[in-house]
């Protein structure tokens, strides 16, 4: 959001130098091209961190990645589209959870 503010900013500052410089008001098209360099948002909604009594999860996220995958306990990695279910063992688990777009990687760690 605050990019967008600061495009704003940006456009009506422009706007207001040109109609101090000329003295007069006149409408032009100025074009801005904005190109949000960062890595995906990720947000884990499940599991969470904390103790589980059954042996099914469920994996659950948030994203504007173009693709996510998962390792559990180390294991291969796992492309996933959408919530999924995990099989787990009795004991602690540690789970990766990665999304990317053509800026980056984003991961979260989650231990249950």
């Amino acid at each position: 959001m605050k990019k967008w503010f600061f495009a704003l900013v940006l456009i009506l500052l422009l706007w207001k130098t040109a109609d101090a410089i000329t003295g007069d008001a006149t409408t032009q098209n100025i074009v801005i091209t904005i190109n949000i360099t960062t890595a995906p948002f990720l947000s884990v909604i499940s599991p969470e961190n904390e103790t589980y009594l059954k042996n099914e999860v469920v994996l659950n996220f948030s994203t504007n990645g173009d693709s996510v995958w998962y390792s559990l306990d180390g294991n291969a990695n796992v492309s996933v589209s959408y919530f999924t279910i995990l099989n787990v063992s009795e004991g602690s688990h540690i789970l990766y959870v990665y999304a990317n777009n053509s800026q980056g990687v984003t991961s979260k760690k989650v231990e249950f």
